[in-house]
Protein backbone atom coordinates (compact mmCIF):
# COMPACT_ATOMS: atom_id res chain seq x y z
CA UNK A 1 0.00 0.00 0.00
CA UNK A 2 1.11 3.55 -0.70
CA UNK A 3 -0.79 5.95 1.56
CA UNK A 4 -0.86 9.75 1.51
CA UNK A 5 1.78 12.04 0.05
CA UNK A 6 3.95 11.30 -2.98
CA UNK A 7 5.82 8.11 -3.85
CA UNK A 8 8.41 8.48 -6.61
CA UNK A 9 10.15 5.78 -8.62
CA UNK A 10 8.46 2.79 -6.99
CA UNK A 11 9.72 -0.42 -8.60
CA UNK A 12 8.04 -3.82 -8.27
CA UNK A 13 10.06 -6.51 -10.06
CA UNK A 14 9.60 -10.29 -9.93
CA UNK A 15 7.10 -10.22 -7.07
CA UNK A 16 4.22 -12.70 -6.74
CA UNK A 17 0.99 -11.51 -5.12
CA UNK A 18 -1.10 -14.66 -4.54
CA UNK A 19 -4.31 -15.48 -2.66
CA UNK A 20 -4.98 -12.08 -1.09
CA UNK A 21 -8.45 -11.11 0.09
CA UNK A 22 -8.67 -7.60 -1.36
CA UNK A 23 -5.71 -6.08 -3.26
CA UNK A 24 -2.29 -6.82 -4.58
CA UNK A 25 -1.16 -3.18 -4.67
CA UNK A 26 -3.33 -0.30 -3.40
CA UNK A 27 -2.44 3.33 -4.11
CA UNK A 28 -4.59 4.85 -1.40
CA UNK A 29 -6.53 8.12 -1.26
CA UNK A 30 -4.62 11.43 -1.38
CA UNK A 31 -1.54 9.66 -2.72
CA UNK A 32 0.39 10.46 -5.90
CA UNK A 33 2.72 7.94 -7.52
CA UNK A 34 5.17 8.98 -10.21
CA UNK A 35 7.33 6.77 -12.41
CA UNK A 36 5.98 3.53 -10.96
CA UNK A 37 7.16 0.32 -12.60
CA UNK A 38 5.69 -3.20 -12.28
CA UNK A 39 7.61 -5.86 -14.21
CA UNK A 40 7.91 -9.63 -14.37
CA UNK A 41 5.34 -10.08 -11.61
CA UNK A 42 2.23 -12.14 -10.88
CA UNK A 43 -1.13 -11.09 -9.42
CA UNK A 44 -3.24 -14.21 -8.82
CA UNK A 45 -6.49 -14.39 -6.88
CA UNK A 46 -5.97 -10.98 -5.26
CA UNK A 47 -9.47 -9.52 -5.63
CA UNK A 48 -8.09 -6.48 -7.45
CA UNK A 49 -4.54 -6.67 -8.74
CA UNK A 50 -3.53 -3.00 -8.76
CA UNK A 51 -5.95 -0.31 -7.60
CA UNK A 52 -5.73 3.48 -7.57
CA UNK A 53 -8.29 4.71 -5.04
CA UNK A 54 -10.76 7.47 -5.88
CA UNK A 55 -8.48 10.38 -4.93
CA UNK A 56 -5.17 8.73 -5.88
CA UNK A 57 -3.15 10.09 -8.79
CA UNK A 58 -0.88 8.11 -11.08
CA UNK A 59 1.61 10.07 -13.19
CA UNK A 60 3.66 7.54 -15.08
CA UNK A 61 2.82 3.87 -14.42
CA UNK A 62 4.50 1.15 -16.49
CA UNK A 63 3.27 -2.46 -16.31
CA UNK A 64 5.32 -4.88 -18.41
CA UNK A 65 5.76 -8.64 -18.65
CA UNK A 66 3.29 -9.20 -15.81
CA UNK A 67 0.48 -11.75 -15.44
CA UNK A 68 -2.91 -11.14 -13.84
CA UNK A 69 -4.95 -14.30 -13.28
CA UNK A 70 -8.27 -14.98 -11.54
CA UNK A 71 -9.05 -11.52 -10.16
CA UNK A 72 -12.17 -9.38 -10.18
CA UNK A 73 -10.24 -6.50 -11.77
CA UNK A 74 -6.60 -6.66 -12.76
CA UNK A 75 -5.91 -2.91 -12.99
CA UNK A 76 -8.52 -0.50 -11.58
CA UNK A 77 -8.23 3.28 -11.60
CA UNK A 78 -11.19 4.56 -9.59
CA UNK A 79 -12.65 8.06 -9.33
CA UNK A 80 -16.24 7.81 -8.11
CA UNK A 81 -16.75 11.58 -8.38
CA UNK A 82 -13.51 12.49 -6.59
CA UNK A 83 -10.11 13.72 -7.87
CA UNK A 84 -8.35 10.49 -8.83
CA UNK A 85 -6.79 10.18 -12.28
CA UNK A 86 -3.99 8.52 -14.20
CA UNK A 87 -1.85 9.71 -17.07
CA UNK A 88 1.02 8.05 -18.89
CA UNK A 89 -0.18 4.54 -18.09
CA UNK A 90 1.71 2.09 -20.26
CA UNK A 91 0.63 -1.57 -20.15
CA UNK A 92 2.70 -3.79 -22.43
CA UNK A 93 3.59 -7.45 -23.01
CA UNK A 94 1.36 -8.61 -20.17
CA UNK A 95 -1.29 -11.32 -19.74
CA UNK A 96 -4.78 -10.91 -18.29
CA UNK A 97 -6.87 -14.02 -17.63
CA UNK A 98 -10.13 -14.87 -15.88
CA UNK A 99 -11.10 -11.40 -14.65
CA UNK A 100 -14.67 -11.66 -13.39
CA UNK A 101 -15.34 -7.93 -13.90
CA UNK A 102 -12.84 -6.21 -16.19
CA UNK A 103 -9.14 -6.74 -16.82
CA UNK A 104 -8.23 -3.04 -17.23
CA UNK A 105 -10.72 -0.46 -15.94
CA UNK A 106 -10.11 3.30 -16.00
CA UNK A 107 -12.35 6.26 -15.15
CA UNK A 108 -10.04 9.29 -15.58
CA UNK A 109 -7.26 8.41 -18.02
CA UNK A 110 -5.20 10.19 -20.65
CA UNK A 111 -1.92 9.97 -22.58
CA UNK A 112 -1.86 6.20 -22.12
CA UNK A 113 -1.42 3.00 -24.11
CA UNK A 114 -2.59 -0.59 -23.72
CA UNK A 115 -0.26 -2.16 -26.26
CA UNK A 116 0.69 -5.71 -27.18
CA UNK A 117 -0.99 -7.68 -24.40
CA UNK A 118 -2.84 -11.00 -24.19
CA UNK A 119 -6.38 -11.04 -22.80
CA UNK A 120 -8.10 -14.39 -22.27
CA UNK A 121 -11.43 -15.43 -20.75
CA UNK A 122 -12.26 -12.16 -19.02
CA UNK A 123 -15.73 -10.75 -18.45
CA UNK A 124 -14.50 -7.62 -20.25
CA UNK A 125 -10.96 -6.84 -21.37
CA UNK A 126 -10.86 -3.02 -21.28
CA UNK A 127 -13.37 -0.48 -19.98
CA UNK A 128 -13.23 3.31 -20.02
CA UNK A 129 -16.01 4.61 -17.77
CA UNK A 130 -15.85 8.40 -18.04
CA UNK A 131 -18.77 9.55 -15.91
CA UNK A 132 -17.24 12.22 -13.63
CA UNK A 133 -15.61 15.63 -14.01
CA UNK A 134 -14.29 16.39 -10.52
CA UNK A 135 -10.70 15.45 -11.38
CA UNK A 136 -10.54 17.91 -14.27
CA UNK A 137 -8.98 15.21 -16.44
CA UNK A 138 -10.09 15.13 -20.05
CA UNK A 139 -9.90 11.81 -21.84
CA UNK A 140 -7.49 12.11 -24.74
CA UNK A 141 -4.57 10.39 -26.44
CA UNK A 142 -5.62 6.89 -25.42
CA UNK A 143 -4.39 3.94 -27.45
CA UNK A 144 -5.67 0.36 -27.30
CA UNK A 145 -3.51 -1.29 -29.89
CA UNK A 146 -1.95 -4.58 -30.99
CA UNK A 147 -3.59 -6.72 -28.33
CA UNK A 148 -4.88 -10.29 -28.61
CA UNK A 149 -8.32 -10.58 -27.01
CA UNK A 150 -9.97 -13.98 -26.76
CA UNK A 151 -13.34 -15.17 -25.39
CA UNK A 152 -14.51 -12.24 -23.30
CA UNK A 153 -18.01 -12.80 -21.91
CA UNK A 154 -19.14 -9.30 -22.93
CA UNK A 155 -17.39 -6.51 -24.84
CA UNK A 156 -13.66 -6.81 -25.36
CA UNK A 157 -13.39 -3.00 -25.45
CA UNK A 158 -16.00 -0.70 -23.91
CA UNK A 159 -15.68 3.09 -24.31
CA UNK A 160 -18.36 4.81 -22.21
CA UNK A 161 -18.27 8.61 -21.90
CA UNK A 162 -21.09 10.58 -20.26
CA UNK A 163 -21.18 14.07 -18.78
CA UNK A 164 -18.30 15.41 -20.86
CA UNK A 165 -16.84 15.12 -24.33
CA UNK A 166 -13.70 13.30 -25.42
CA UNK A 167 -11.03 15.99 -25.63
CA UNK A 168 -8.68 14.00 -27.84
CA UNK A 169 -8.68 10.94 -30.02
CA UNK A 170 -8.94 7.34 -28.88
CA UNK A 171 -7.24 4.84 -31.17
CA UNK A 172 -8.41 1.21 -31.25
CA UNK A 173 -6.13 -0.33 -33.84
CA UNK A 174 -4.53 -3.61 -34.75
CA UNK A 175 -6.22 -5.77 -32.12
CA UNK A 176 -7.04 -9.41 -32.82
CA UNK A 177 -10.42 -10.18 -31.25
CA UNK A 178 -11.90 -13.68 -31.31
CA UNK A 179 -14.80 -15.11 -29.38
CA UNK A 180 -16.74 -18.29 -28.94
CA UNK A 181 -20.33 -17.02 -28.93
CA UNK A 182 -21.16 -19.84 -26.54
CA UNK A 183 -19.28 -18.08 -23.70
CA UNK A 184 -20.99 -14.72 -24.17
CA UNK A 185 -23.43 -13.80 -21.40
CA UNK A 186 -25.23 -10.98 -23.25
CA UNK A 187 -25.68 -9.51 -26.72
CA UNK A 188 -22.76 -7.03 -26.58
CA UNK A 189 -20.60 -5.94 -29.52
CA UNK A 190 -16.94 -6.79 -29.11
CA UNK A 191 -16.01 -3.09 -29.55
CA UNK A 192 -18.70 -0.96 -27.90
CA UNK A 193 -18.51 2.85 -28.06
CA UNK A 194 -21.08 4.91 -26.14
CA UNK A 195 -20.71 8.72 -26.25
CA UNK A 196 -23.06 11.24 -24.66
CA UNK A 197 -24.81 13.02 -27.54
CA UNK A 198 -25.07 16.23 -25.47
CA UNK A 199 -21.35 16.87 -26.00
CA UNK A 200 -18.87 17.21 -28.85
CA UNK A 201 -16.34 14.41 -28.98
CA UNK A 202 -12.96 13.90 -30.57
CA UNK A 203 -12.91 10.86 -32.86
CA UNK A 204 -12.68 7.26 -31.79
CA UNK A 205 -10.55 5.72 -34.53
CA UNK A 206 -11.20 2.01 -35.07
CA UNK A 207 -8.95 0.52 -37.71
CA UNK A 208 -7.63 -2.86 -38.80
CA UNK A 209 -8.92 -4.91 -35.91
Amino acid sequence: FATSGTADNLQVDNVHFVDLSSRGIEIHNNTTVTNMSVTNSLFQNTGTGIRLASSAVGDGIDIDQTTFDTNSLAFYQANDGSTGNVRDLQITNSTFRNSTDTAVFGEEIRDSAIDGNLFENNHRDFTLFKNYTGAGTDVENLQIINNIMTDSEQSSILIWSYGSGLAGAIDINGNTITSDVGVMTANWPKIDVRLDSSYTHAPVNINEN
